[in-house]
């Protein structure tokens, strides 16, 4: 009887320490522990934004855990329709009209996320910008 009450116990141990895990895994977001968040900073590149989203997502579109967010800084062009647009077939956040909240390259790194200034590239620069280097190698990890 001793031996069986041990065995109850030690089972409902284990069961409460799987139910931690699994509830502490459900209510992390995307960018928490395993995860990332990449911030990208936009703006007036309405011509090529489209190619620069799809490039982003062919790269980064199978890794889990990723949140992506786009800001667009008072672009005067397209820029903010087009990527309205996109919205429909990729999953990323826009954040319109500001300048990342404050945040610069060094705090975001401290945060766990990766931030990009794209602002001054255009049409070539911007399609093959170093950033899609880095991403993919954190993509395959």
């Amino acid at each position: 009887m001793i031996i069986f009450l041990i065995a109850l116990a030690l089972l409902v141990v284990a069961g409460l320490c799987l139910y931690r895990g699994l509830t502490a895994a459900a209510g992390q977001g995307l960018s928490g522990p395993g995860g990332s968040r990449v911030v990208i900073i936009i703006g007036n590149q309405e011509p090529w934004i489209e190619g620069f989203v799809r490039k982003l997502f062919r790269i980064t579109g199978g890794v889990p855990r990723q949140e992506v967010l786009l800001v667009d800084d008072f672009s005067r062009d397209g820029t903010l329709e087009v990527l309205k647009r996109l919205q429909r077939y990729y999953p990323f956040e826009i954040l319109a009209g500001g300048r990342c909240a404050g945040r610069t390259v060094e705090g975001a790194a401290e945060a766990g996320e990766l931030c990009f200034d794209v602002r001054g590239l255009r049409g070539e620069e911007l399609l093959n910008a170093p950033l899609f280097c880095r991403l993919s190698r954190v993509s395959r990890r």
